[in-house]
């Protein structure tokens, strides 16, 4: 048992280093492939914003979704602001469960199950192998 607990801590920082790329990239592939898709789906994405009163610009809000996916991907990433990039996504997937939340358990586990992994990079931090470690000397 205690081959299971000797060093478990010693390198949460590179579990934490190889997560943040493979889910930033992950989400930059999710945001670049709506970004590349027709105007209808891209307003179909925007048009989430009417649950929030909002009926106009559906195109323009499904870029920036699609932009916010994109950026924060990449800041996540390569960890560099990595808690405003987390944030970013955080906001776009919170919309997504919402509007997927009364269509079936298969359409809105996906969006809390990266969302949560993106929680946890904001209120974790990047970890010791990021940009934002290097400049401020903080995980």
């Amino acid at each position: 048992m205690s081959l299971l607990f000797r060093g478990l801590f010693r390198h949460q920082d590179l579990g934490l280093f190889i997560y943040r790329i493979v889910i930033g990239l992950a989400i930059f592939m999710h945001g670049l492939a709506k970004l590349q898709s027709s105007n209808d789906v891209i307003a179909s994405v925007g048009s989430a914003v009417s649950l929030l009163g909002i009926h106009s610009w559906y195109y323009e809000f499904g870029i920036v979704a699609a932009l916010c996916e994109i950026i924060g991907g990449i800041l996540v990433g390569i960890g560099l602001f990595s808690r405003l990039g987390s944030f970013m996504v955080c906001i776009v997937l919170a919309m997504a469960i919402w509007v997927q939340y009364g269509t079936g358990f298969l359409h809105w586990i996906y969006p809390v199950e990266v969302g949560v992994g993106f929680l946890m990079i904001f209120i974790g931090g990047p970890g010791r192998y990021s940009i934002d470690y290097m400049i401020t000397g903080r995980r």
